[in-house]
């Protein structure tokens, strides 16, 4: 008997890798049946290694359309149809009966073809602004999948499935042992913005903490492989003046539920991935959305999750104090701290990938 089989189309960037393998590995357990492939972009081949990635993969090179000059925008035009036919002919041999796109440019080409093929598509959103792509193909989907409650207004409505967004089991496992103070994350491949902007303000905040006399004070800072050996100077630079200071940079934390678990409060980015995989941990977020995100759809994820009680929000044009008062006020645990966890405890949607690939699979 010929297995059945299903494609999932990947992004180039963590936030759409992440919810792949998620999906991948709730098919896997639940349907072991089912042959997987996955399509993704070139550039996003960089990053599987360091993921344990153990599915079959073909890359395609596509260039992206939102925010680019005339002649990029041109290229990008010029890419998608030669990324439609090279996807038609994957499709055909491959054979799939499910396509599965969380968003990217990539999804355009993919979910086109799909459609071309009279194939059933699905669509995963987990901003609360969609991009290009995912409006784009919703239309073609049998089914889409949402995270915020607000992408309602950009989707045809029956067609929509707040079932949260996928996070991979191994992200759900926490241990109660806090030895992370401040943990620093600018997405998959760092952020060099958001490392200047905490770099910044840091002595003033060590300096509030000399006068409370702390003992001891820890600092995981994940900043991408560019900015790592400017960011390793100044923090062994902060490390002997601040006897009680322990400031690690590292290029790229390999198990990240594990810092999660030990983490006290989380500077990040506000992807939908990273706002997912902790929405829920017993952690404090302060989420500094990017400046010139599509729609400015981080923007809106903070502000989401913000009005929800689970979050702070620090934008890039806000002032260092503003960050230094912010995390000097989490971290002595006032009233808005204990506010975030308590709602946070409130908070459950740790399995949106099987819930999501149950209502996928449902239909046969």
């Amino acid at each position: 008997m010929n297995k059945k089989k299903i494609i999932i189309c990947l992004g180039s960037t963590g936030g759409h890798i992440f919810p792949g393998i998620a999906l991948a590995d709730a098919i896997k357990q639940s349907s072991p049946d089912y042959e997987i492939l996955f399509i993704n972009t070139l550039k996003s081949n960089e990053m599987l290694p360091k993921l344990n990635f153990n599915y079959k993969i073909i890359g395609i090179n596509i260039y992206g359309f939102v925010g680019k000059n005339i002649l990029e925008k041109i290229k990008s035009i010029f890419s998608l149809f030669i990324c439609i036919c090279k996807t038609l002919v994957i499709l055909k041999k491959f054979k799939p009966e499910i396509i599965i796109g969380s968003g990217g440019f990539v999804w355009l080409p993919v979910g086109i073809s799909s459609f071309i093929l009279n194939k059933k598509i699905y669509t995963i959103e987990g901003n609360s602004i969609p991009g290009l792509a995912n409006k784009i193909i919703s239309k073609l989907s049998k089914k889409i999948f949402i995270n915020f409650e607000s992408s309602l207004n950009y989707f045809e409505k029956s067609k929509c499935f707040n079932l949260g967004y996928p996070i991979r089991e191994i992200e759900k496992k926490r241990e109660p042992k806090k030895d992370i103070d401040i943990l620093i994350i600018g997405g998959s491949q760092g952020s060099k913005t958001l490392n200047t902007r905490f770099l910044d303000q840091i002595e003033d905040l060590l300096n509030r903490l000399t006068k409370e006399k702390i003992k001891e004070f820890t600092i995981i800072h994940q900043t991408g492989i560019e900015d790592f050996h400017r960011v390793k100077k100044i923090a062994s630079r902060y490390e002997a003046k601040f006897d009680f200071l322990k400031y690690s940079p590292e290029i790229f934390l390999d198990n990240i539920n594990d810092y999660y678990s030990r983490t006290r409060l989380l500077i990040s980015r506000a992807g939908a991935s990273t706002i997912c995989e902790t929405k829920n941990c017993d952690l404090i977020n302060i989420l500094v959305p990017i400046k010139n995100s599509t729609n400015n759809h981080q923007y809106h994820n903070a502000l989401e999750m913000n009005e929800k009680g689970l979050a702070e929000i620090w934008q890039e044009n806000d002032q260092n104090l503003v960050l230094t008062n912010k995390i000097f006020n989490l971290l002595s645990k006032k009233d808005k701290a204990r506010e975030i966890l308590s709602n946070k405890k409130n908070q459950s949607n740790d399995y949106s990938a099987k819930n999501i690939v149950k209502e996928i699979l449902k239909d046969g």
